[in-house]
């Protein structure tokens, strides 16, 4: 549900449809989660609400079916919320808020 308004909900959906998922031209995020977790006909995306869990670090940790819903991996997801993230990590955050100030 969309609280800011009807325009920018619009604005929104009208760019998340852009986005391209499989081929030459698939978004960088979307290489970087199909190469590090292949699905069962390979690393493309066969359909719609294909959902990838990613940790603190980056590390892409699942990769979930069209059908599976959120709620049947709610214990993956609280895991990692739990775990720490790594000194590289930590340092990169730190390093970040450093040069925001």
């Amino acid at each position: 549900m969309c609280t800011v308004g009807p325009i920018m909900c619009s604005m929104w959906l009208n760019s998340a449809w852009l986005v391209r998922v499989n081929g030459p031209d698939a978004a960088p995020l979307y290489k970087f989660l199909k190469a590090n977790k292949p699905g069962l006909f390979g690393s493309r995306i066969k359909w719609n609400f294909t959902k990838f869990l990613v940790d603190k670090n980056g590390k892409v940790i699942n990769r979930y079916a069209t059908a599976t819903t959120p709620f049947s991996f709610e214990k993956d997801i609280q895991k990692a919320l739990e775990e720490e993230p790594s000194d590289s990590q930590t340092k990169k955050e730190e390093e970040s808020s450093d040069s925001q100030k």
